[in-house]
């Protein structure tokens, strides 16, 4: 989350949430609200633009047993991302999100040394 908001954006949001709940109690929802507005202070985009929202993006970690497995395959050309839940039994709950993530995944190349972050919005992703 640090490397998709920045760290000093993350370190700011991190910063209002405890400073706005210092007397009293809280939830992960705080939390989360306080750095998608850290995040929209500083302007920080996520999925097409978007203002990144951290609730969308954490919500289904919070929320759903287990974790993505990402698999990658590539050629010269394309790469293609592909997620399945880790180890999921036939006994799991069903989930709202169908055990699918948003999950920013960073890529670096030869043309981009600094790196780009390629947005997951549902089971696969194909790109160049």
């Amino acid at each position: 989350l640090s490397d998709v908001l920045g760290p000093e954006v993350f370190q700011d949001g991190i910063r209002e949430y405890i400073k706005s709940h210092e007397y009293g109690t809280a939830s992960h929802l705080d939390l989360y609200t306080a750095l998608t507005e850290a995040a929209a202070r500083a302007k920080v985009k996520g999925c097409c633009s978007y203002n990144i929202n951290v609730t969308d993006l954490m919500e289904p970690f919070s929320h759903q047993e287990g974790f993505p497995l990402i698999n990658v395959h590539y050629d010269k050309f394309f790469y293609e991302l592909s997620q399945e839940p880790y180890n999921e039994t036939s006994d799991s709950p069903p989930s709202p999100w169908n055990y699918t993530w948003i999950i920013p995944v960073r890529t670096e190349s030869f043309e981009l040394p600094e790196g780009e972050v390629h947005w997951m919005m549902s089971r696969s992703k194909r790109g160049k």
